[in-house]
């Protein structure tokens, strides 16, 4: 379960069902590429979550703003967001399986689209929007 408290101190309990039950809706608004609505499911996960855990639903949340941010056209929210969820995400990408979820094609895509904001130089336009890749996020 978990030790967080609420706003009354009383400690905020997900039983582990509903934790999956969170991080699969993330995914499926993820590939439907509902990236806000995606942020907002797995923050309800990472609100309860504490340790790795924790810091691999940071890094989801982080991948889904990177994507709001691309979409928006906001390249530095995208190259900040894209780099911080890369950092989270860099111990389970170690093992490519996490919480049964393949996390390769998310980490190789950042890196990608990472890749695209930064080898511009200073004035040029950005890359066009279709130019950046959208990973599917799967389970196994």
């Amino acid at each position: 379960m978990s030790d967080r408290l609420d706003d009354d101190k009383t400690p905020i309990l997900l039983h582990p069902a509903k934790r999956t039950e969170l991080l699969k809706q993330g995914c499926e608004l993820f590939n439907e590429e509902e990236f806000f609505e995606a942020h907002e499911v797995w923050e309800e996960l990472w609100l309860v979550e504490h340790g790795r855990d924790r810091v691999f639903v940071q890094g989801l949340i982080q991948v889904a703003a990177h994507f709001v941010h691309l979409r928006k056209g906001n390249w530095s929210g995208a190259g900040a967001t894209g780099s911080n969820a890369c950092d989270k995400l860099k111990i389970p990408a170690a093992h490519r399986l996490y919480r049964e979820l393949d996390i390769t094609p998310l980490t190789s895509a950042l890196h990608y689209n990472l890749g695209l904001l930064v080898n511009r130089s200073e004035g040029t336009p950005p890359p066009p929007p279709d130019s950046f890749i959208v990973p599917k996020l799967f389970e196994h």
